[in-house]
């Protein structure tokens, strides 16, 4: 997958990353992981999940104890894990400070956006809609993993999470 490091500015200009990984279970289309000050604008990513067994992996953008994230007009479709995941190290830390404005996360395989570990997000506006495939199959789902995952400040404005095979939130 493509990894991006601290203090980047990704500007996708509308192009479209189609995912080709064929090997590792866990392995995201983009990884953030242990960064700060990221802002990824403008990008669709297709995880091509048509390509891939059915699983719960296999993540359009996948956020690990980061700080600082800007995810600003792009789409994450076909994903076959979760559109977005934002968590910690499952240990003892979060992602902390994210945005995410007018982001899109349609006919994802589990979750349009999973949160497991963040302490300050604002989702603004955007779609988490047509999520099916594997539990919980939400558009947005708040699921602590382990008793150190913190989940605090998380504020939804304008958001909408609609035909999903469970339930929007």
């Amino acid at each position: 997958g493509i990894v991006v490091p601290s203090n980047t500015r990704l500007n996708g200009n509308g192009a479209t990353i189609k995912s080709g990984i064929s090997s590792g279970t866990y392995t995201p289309t983009i990884a953030l992981t242990s960064v700060s000050n990221v802002i990824i604008q403008n990008l669709k990513v297709d995880g091509n999940k048509a390509a891939f067994a059915s699983s719960e992996f296999k993540h359009g953008l996948s956020m690990r104890t980061c700080t600082d994230i800007l995810l600003q007009n792009c789409t994450f479709t076909a994903n076959n894990g979760d559109g977005i995941a934002i968590a910690g190290d499952n240990v003892s830390t979060w992602s902390e400070r994210i945005t995410l404005e007018n982001v899109s996360c349609t006919y994802n395989n589990r979750n349009g956006l999973s949160v497991m570990a963040c302490k300050t997000l604002r989702v603004l506006h955007g779609s988490y809609s047509f999520s099916q495939g594997t539990l919980p199959q939400a558009g947005i789902d708040i699921e602590p993993n382990n008793p150190t995952d913190w989940i605090q400040d998380l504020v939804f404005t304008d958001v909408l999470m609609t035909n999903n095979a469970s339930t929007g939130f």
